[in-house]
């Protein structure tokens, strides 16, 4: 029979079913503040060395989102988890703006009275886009969302 546990951790994890053990192999704070780490994992005869990416946006007035990729020395990226949305904490030109990662990076939600109007990609940097009748522009790690004589940060780029 096998012994069942609670035990918490945050960050990268590194787990073996086999030998039923576990470890952080990076913490969560490493992994904010650095944006990743390689981690070799292996056993007897065998060792691997993965890379492992955070992305991130910084949501004025409310939670970051992120999403965490890994990949081998030798392979594809591939994202393995994403946070929740995160919805900006205030209006601009009467609506609500979220974000939320998605596979190929991050998205803007842009809602009028409770209901979606638009969606599309937060911009690549140094450029602009018109998303539900709103102008985001990128300029490095910041992301502006513009409407009615109004501009803004709604968000700031983290690792």
């Amino acid at each position: 029979p096998t012994a069942q546990q609670n035990i918490t951790g945050s960050g990268v994890v590194v787990a073996s079913a086999d030998r039923e053990i576990w470890t952080v192999a990076v913490p969560r704070s490493q992994l904010s503040l650095q944006g990743g780490a390689t981690v070799v994992v292996g056993g007897v005869g065998w060792r691997e060395t993965v890379r492992v990416d955070r992305s991130s946006w910084s949501v004025v007035g409310n939670d970051s989102v992120y999403s965490m990729s890994i990949a081998r020395a030798d392979g594809q990226s591939r994202t393995v988890y994403t946070s929740s949305p995160s919805t900006f904490d205030g209006r601009v030109a009467g609506r609500n703006l979220t974000l939320r990662p998605v596979d190929d990076g991050f998205e803007i939600a842009v809602r009028r009275n409770g209901d979606v109007v638009d969606r599309g990609p937060v911009p690549e940097n140094t450029s602009s886009r018109e998303i539900g009748g709103l102008t985001f522009e990128r300029n490095r790690s910041r992301l502006y969302a513009a409407g009615n004589g109004t501009r803004v940060v709604v968000a700031r780029a983290g690792n």
